[in-house]
Parts: C-alpha cells; structure tokens; sequence
C-alpha cells in the first residue's frame, strides 16, 4: 500500500464532510420524520432497507470517515495513518455509493443545466462573435435562432421555470441530503484515487489507456447522444418516447432537458481536442492560457459519479421488467455503458496531461526510468 502523504486539503475537507454527515445522520436516528429518504426513489438500497437501518448505516460510514480522515489530517506525514485512511478509502467509497445510488442526483443535475445553460450557452456566443470575426456570421446566426425560439416559447418557457423552481424550494431537505453525501463520497473517491495512484496494478491500464485515449473518449461521447436524439423526434409526428397526453409544455422542457447530454458529448470531445488543452484565443484575458487539468477532471468526474450512482437503479429496474413501458428507455439513456466510459475518458485525459501530454506512461522500455503518471496529481494539486 502505497504510503505517499495524502493532500491535506482534502483529508480536511473529507473530516469536515464526514463529520457533517455524522451529524446529520444521528439526528435522523433521533428524529427520523426529518429523514428525507423517506422517499425510497432517493436511494436504492433504501427500497430494501428500514428507515433507520438506512440511516445506521450511513452513520457508522460516516464515523468511520471522520476518524480515519481526521487521522490522515492531523498526521499527514505518518506513513501509519495514511496507510489506514488509504485502506478504508475504498471501503467507504463502496459503502457510500451504495448506500446513495440512485436517479435523483443525476436528475437533480440534468434539470439545472437545462436551467442555466441556454443563458450560458447565448453570454459564450456572443463573446465568440465579438471576439472571432471568422466566427461571427454562423454565430449571429445561432442566437438570433435562439432569440426567436425563446421569444416564440416565452409563456412555455416561464411556466416550466416557475414549476421547477417551486420543486427546488419545496425539496430542499433532499437535494442538501444528497449534496453533502455526493460531497463526501466525492472527496473520499478522491482519496481513494491517490492511495492507489502508484499501485503497480494500475500501471499498464492506465498506460493503455493514454495510448488509445481517443477511441476511448469518442466511445464516451457517444454515451449520451441516444437521449437527445430521440428527444429531437418529439418534433416530429413519430416521436419517441414522448409521454401519452403530454402537453407542450412538457414537450419543451423535454428537448431543453437533452440539451445536458449535447452539451455532455462535446465537453467529453474536448478532452481529445485542442481546447481542451488550451483556451481559445477568443476567451477574455485567459485567452491562449493552458486549460488547468482539474477544469476538466473536476466537473467530468462529477458527472461521472452520478451517471455511476444513477446507473445502479436504472439496470435493476430494467432487469425487473425487461419487457414494461420504461423499458425503451433503458436504451437510450444507457447508464451503465456512459458512467464508466466517461470515467476511463477523464482517466485516460488526467494521466496524459500529468505526463506533459506523452503519449505513453510508466516505466520507459528503454530502461531509463520514466515516472510513472499520476492522474491524482492533476485532480488534488
């Protein structure tokens, strides 16, 4: 086991997190009508757990973090207490991710982005047109297309904001639930990364994957894109997927929805093309600047994890019912392929980057000793 000091910003996060959490669990023992997985849909394992057998079990996860982390924090130097917090790393992982999976977080995080990134999406291409004259004319006309689509849908537009805005008031309780769990288990995988980052065991994927990071990036790329073209046929009179009786509402907040998995596949290209290692000359004041690794390992990871932990629940219900009216939609939000492909893309992305952008890893075959990558590096600093 690799005795390497862990990042003491982390370990110090991941105590805090963990002690959160702690705490947060022993009030839902004490008083469990404050509970929100109540819900069962907010946790898997929680379908097939009591109540507060769920909640005892994140407690005891929970405890076990905060003293390992605080171990790791305190000493950061003891080759013995990161020898512990790098042993229990991967077993609090596990522990966390299934005590936590489920389709909430990923949904939580799709409707978001389908909030936010319109807006974003016409502040990044107005800059590009004022800043890329060769850019300009395809541009402009992108967002006078969408300036007219937001004015044509003004009415649909507000009242799906407004309904989903009154959702995020009125589940507050579960969405600080599952951020401070995702956190946790978030900073824990984190440290997990880094204990194992020297593992003789990971040497030759992580090596393979560097070499072949471009088939394995378009293959993770592809994951997302069977959702939002099947959305695209719901403007169509053969639409798919589309709800019985749905209303135009509905409908409109069904394509803004697939716009997170467009957005999704082009980032994950970006970590095979250019920008995704330098900054467009166009961006304001960083413009030609490195692209900082953790800007793209960070979020990337992130989206990651909750393809991961939503993956888990979308399988079993498909195994359950192979044959039931979700079960279409099995395949084109294929979960377990694109969590995991995604993972191996940002991997593959993070090693080759730590390496100076080589395009191999490990130990040179020439005999001369090359060090091996450390994707953890490029994610903890």
């Amino acid at each position: 086991m690799n005795t390497t000091p862990l990042p003491r910003a982390v370990t110090r996060a991941a105590t805090l997190c963990s002690a959160a959490l702690l705490l947060q669990c022993v009030v839902w023992l004490v008083l469990p009508g404050l509970n929100p997985y109540v819900d069962a849909h907010l946790a898997q394992l929680r379908a097939v757990l009591p109540l507060s057998v769920h909640a005892g079990l994140l407690a005891v996860l929970a405890l076990v973090g905060t003293v390992c982390a605080v171990l790791a924090a305190l000493r950061p130097a003891d080759a013995g207490a990161n020898r512990v917090a790098g042993g229990v790393a991967p077993v609090l992982v596990l522990g966390l991710f299934g005590a936590t999976a489920s389709m909430q977080g990923l949904s939580l995080a799709g409707y978001v982005v389908a909030m936010v990134l319109p807006l974003a999406a016409m502040v990044v291409g107005v800059v590009a047109a004022v800043r890329a004259p060769r850019s300009r004319w395809p541009l402009g006309i992108a967002l006078a297309a969408g300036v007219a689509a937001v004015l044509v849908f003004r009415d649909l537009i507000r009242t799906a904001f407004a309904a989903n805005l009154a959702v995020f008031a009125e589940k507050g309780a579960p969405i600080w639930a599952m951020l401070l769990t995702y956190t946790t288990l978030a900073l824990w995988m984190t440290l997990t990364v880094r204990a194992a980052r020297r593992s003789s065991w990971l040497e030759r994927p992580t090596t393979w994957l560097v070499r072949h990071r471009r088939p394995v990036t378009v293959l993770a790329a592809l994951g997302p894109l069977p959702y939002p073209l099947a959305r695209l046929t719901w403007l169509t009179p053969w639409p798919i997927g589309l709800p019985e009786g749905a209303t135009d509402a509905i409908t409109a907040w069904g394509l803004m929805l697939s716009l997170g998995a467009w957005m999704g596949a082009i980032l994950t290209l970006g970590l095979i093309l250019p920008w995704g290692e330098r900054l467009p000359r166009w961006v304001p004041r960083v413009g030609g600047r490195p692209v900082p690794p953790a800007a793209a390992i960070v979020p990337g990871s992130i989206v990651a994890g909750l393809v991961c932990l939503a993956a888990v629940p979308w399988t079993i219900s498909f195994v359950q019912d192979p044959t039931g009216p979700f079960a279409p939609y099995f395949f084109l939000l294929p979960l377990g392929y694109w969590g995991p492909m995604l993972a191996l893309a940002i991997w593959a992305y993070g090693s080759y980057r730590s390496t100076g952008g080589q395009a191999t890893t490990g130990p040179d075959p020439t005999g001369h000793g090359v060090a091996p990558s450390d994707p953890a590096d490029t994610m903890v600093g």
